[in-house]
């Protein structure tokens, strides 16, 4: 079976340059499991899991010291509106 571009037919394309016709030929031969959809990635090796974990950790600490940083800012500016509304400045 020939594509649309193959025949010399301009294929219709939308306007983020997607083709669904070519899009739907591919995936008409992608075998309908796991290691068809996600490419031979439906297994995550030791090595991998690994990987992840250690992604995970950092992004919880970056996310934690984050937080850190800026709760100091909020507090004083909510405390900077407290006393300017008690003291009238």
């Amino acid at each position: 079976m020939s594509s649309p571009a193959e025949d010399g037919v301009a294929e219709e394309q939308d306007e983020q340059g997607i083709s669904y016709s070519t899009a739907a030929n591919y995936w008409d031969g992608v075998a309908p499991t796991v290691e068809g959809m996600l490419g031979g990635f439906g297994k995550i090796s030791p090595v991998g899991m690994k990987t992840l974990f250690i992604i995970s950790q950092l992004f919880q600490v970056s996310l934690a010291l984050l937080q850190t940083l800026m709760a100091p800012a909020s507090s004083s500016a909510a405390s900077s509106r407290s006393q300017s509304r008690t003291t009238g400045r």
